[in-house]
């Protein structure tokens, strides 16, 4: 896989520079259990590894053949435009592949912005308008709070065959002012009346560890004006782990809570996760009944090797294998397959159902993915989808904390004008100032002592002053009036 070396300045203040924190993320009750689920990340994240830091420049996705043989179609990508100072991706674009024209076709526009220790602020989503050849209106926006926490989601449905938006939603996140409660509020766009109307509600309670115990769902009924509820969860903790999730459904015939399902974990004595033991509610007996159950099993790495899925059989009284995921690890961690299967009773064996193929370099860095399902007629693994992902080395600079402290800025807010006094042990004497976005206003050389800046010609808004030293960065932020 082809590897790019780039050198810009990065400034590592956190170690989550790309991580979005969800605030229902981490067990979100709105999702069944499913174990098999493969996620994959298209975002230009930034890793390091060995002290060298590396960034996601772009992403190939390719479709299977109908044939069944090795030959992919190219479909489609995300390729990273414009990266700030920090090495922040500002600009990225999503293209369709034409395979008639062999052309990139545009498909939508993402631009971020960043707080001033590198997390992510925003992110906006155009898409591209083929009839007017341009990027149409917001299609997607998210925005965070500097703790990584989703404040607030916009997404809108693109037809992009028409070149004109169906539906929209919106998500609000609230927190409460004592923080022993936040609310997540849904809204749907009306079309004809381009109004927001409220439709439902997530509500979490949690305690002094920021742990949901008691969830609330419902939905806002504009006939009656009133809300009705839907379902609530809630989770027990041991020593910080999840121990069990009990979840119930309103009954609106009897006007009551109605248990539904029961999940207990169990773990390992070092903390992976051992077990998942489902059971639902049989409300003629009255009873708890035996349902599915997860097991996790590791290898003396401590690496997961299997997860087997057993279902009971409630007249036969017993538990019987439904599925399976073995993970295996070649050339040395460069290569891991995870094998799906599913178990044939009445032949005892286990039938193949798919298998997922990635590939590291030398790095440790993802460089392919593949997804592969079972053709019983040839007896063959057939390939669906593939991803490829292209990386570029980064430049490090550490933080200069001691020059930082000799550097002052004022006045902040400044109108006109700003003075900069620097140390005289400062021997690079080019400054940079950034946008809140990233984008670079202006470069001025400094002289020894106190300089004054004219700002008058940029816009109002928050700016960042950097200093590249020998000992690393220095960043200075101020307020143009």
């Amino acid at each position: 896989m082809k590897t790019i070396t780039l050198s810009v300045l990065f400034i590592f203040l956190s170690s989550g520079l790309f991580a979005q924190h969800f605030l229902s993320g981490n067990s979100s009750p709105l999702t069944t259990h499913d174990p098999n689920k493969e996620e994959i990340s298209f975002y230009p994240g930034v890793y390091q590894i060995n002290q060298t830091r590396w960034v996601q420049d772009s992403t190939y996705s390719y479709s299977g053949n109908s044939s069944g043989d090795d030959d992919w179609v190219l479909s489609s990508r995300y390729k990273v435009l414009l990266r700030d100072s920090s090495g922040n991706t500002i600009q990225r674009i999503f293209h369709f592949y034409n395979s008639d024209t062999q052309k990139w076709k545009n498909g939508y526009l993402s631009t971020y912005s960043y707080f001033p220790d590198n997390s992510l602020h925003t992110e906006l989503g155009n898409p591209w308008n083929s009839d007017a050849q341009q990027w149409d209106d917001t299609m997607a926006f998210f925005r965070f709070d500097e703790s990584g926490v989703l404040l607030l989601q916009i997404s809108m449905n693109w037809d992009v065959s028409n070149n004109k938006f169906t539906n929209g939603f919106k998500s609000v996140y609230n927190m409460v002012a004592d923080s022993s409660f936040y609310d997540i509020n849904q809204y749907s766009l009306n079309m004809d009346s381009a109004q927001w109307g409220l439709t439902f509600n997530e509500r979490h309670y949690f305690d002094q560890e920021a742990k949901d115990t008691l969830i609330y769902q419902r939905v806002w009924s504009s006939y009656n004006s009133e809300w009705i509820n839907i379902a609530k969860f809630y989770n027990t903790f041991d020593n910080g782990q999840l121990a069990s999730t009990l979840s119930m459904k309103w009954d609106n015939y009897l006007n009551l809570w109605a248990n539904e399902r029961n999940i207990f974990y169990t773990y390992t004595n070092s903390g992976e996760m051992l077990e998942e033991f489902i059971k639902l509610w049989d409300s003629e007996t009255e009873s708890w009944n035996d349902s599915e159950k997860y097991s996790y099993f590791y290898n003396n790495e401590g690496t997961l090797d299997s997860l087997v899925l057993k279902l009971w059989d409630n007249d036969a009284q017993l538990w019987y294998y439904y599925s399976r995921e073995t993970t295996t690890v070649e050339n040395n961690g460069q290569r891991t397959l995870k094998l799906k299967q599913l178990w044939d009773n009445e032949n005892r064996q286990w039938n193949n159902i798919s298998l997922i193929t990635k590939i590291n370099d030398e790095n440790g860095l993802l460089t392919e993915y593949t997804y592969n399902t079972w053709d019983s007629e040839s007896e063959q693994w057939k390939g669906i989808a593939k991803y490829e992902f292209y990386w570029s080395q980064i430049e490090v600079y550490g933080v200069d904390e001691e020059t930082a402290n000799k550097i002052t800025i004022y006045p902040n807010p400044a109108e006109q004008t700003i003075t900069i006094s620097t140390p005289v042990s400062l021997t690079n004497k080019n400054l940079s100032i950034y946008s809140v976005s990233g984008r670079l206003v202006t470069t001025v050389t400094l002289y020894k002592g106190v300089n004054t800046i004219d700002i008058s010609d940029i816009p109002s808004g928050l700016y960042f002053a950097r200093f590249k030293t020998t000992n690393g960065l220095v960043t200075k932020r101020f307020v143009k009036r």
